[in-house]
């Protein structure tokens, strides 16, 4: 499988929020897009997330934006991810001040990732989750991602058929949830593109 991660999505100096710096699959560490500094970085190495504008939240989940961001434009690297390995989310930060669910969807795409898109459609599965768990400490998945040192692993599912998908990660801010549109403001996410040829079950 291969992958291609998006970077989460998070507004400046708020210690809550953060972004993907890095997936790790098999002890390999795939780097993501640094909206503050890869902008200003020439040649800039291979990043394995697409190219935010920003890492802002996605302010209004009615448009195509809640899918994959501003500025969703496939990139060109993508990850080899046998199906059924983990896959490791290294965030830069995540503090406890926003709590919420942590989740993880997958979508395929039916041609080459240089047009695949995914936003419209029901395309995404989810196949990993932590929302609240109140026998657990503790008990939302944000806050046991910061207290994992801002990380997440995944079991890519084993049954997957060979393919091209997309990977998202996601983080979903329930602090301001009680207004309208609060939660997905909030909306915090990271992507990867996968390629599972050969791999498929």
């Amino acid at each position: 499988m291969n992958l291609i991660l998006l970077p989460l999505l998070f507004t400046p100096g708020v210690l809550g929020h953060g972004f993907l710096q890095s997936i790790i699959v098999n002890g390999v560490s795939y780097s993501g897009w640094a909206p503050y500094s890869d902008p200003y970085i020439t040649p800039l190495p291979p990043r394995y997330t697409r190219h935010f504008p920003d890492n802002g939240p996605v302010p209004d989940f009615t448009t195509p934006d809640i899918t994959c961001k501003q500025g969703n434009v496939p990139i060109p690297y993508n990850i080899s991810i046998p199906a059924g390995s983990s896959v490791k989310f290294q965030w830069d930060q995540w503090g406890s001040s926003h709590s919420g669910p942590v989740m993880t969807y997958i979508a395929r795409c039916p041609g080459d990732f240089s047009t695949c898109k995914a936003d419209t459609g029901n395309v995404w599965v989810k196949i990993d989750e932590w929302a609240y768990k109140p026998d657990q400490t503790p008990p939302w998945g944000s806050d046991k991602l910061a207290a994992n040192g801002a990380s997440w692993t995944v079991t890519i599912p084993k049954t997957l058929q060979a393919g091209n998908y997309l990977l998202r990660h996601e983080i979903l801010g329930l602090h301001v949830a009680g207004t309208r549109m609060g939660a997905q403001v909030n909306f915090l996410i990271g992507y990867l593109k996968d390629n599972l040829s050969n791999y498929g079950g």
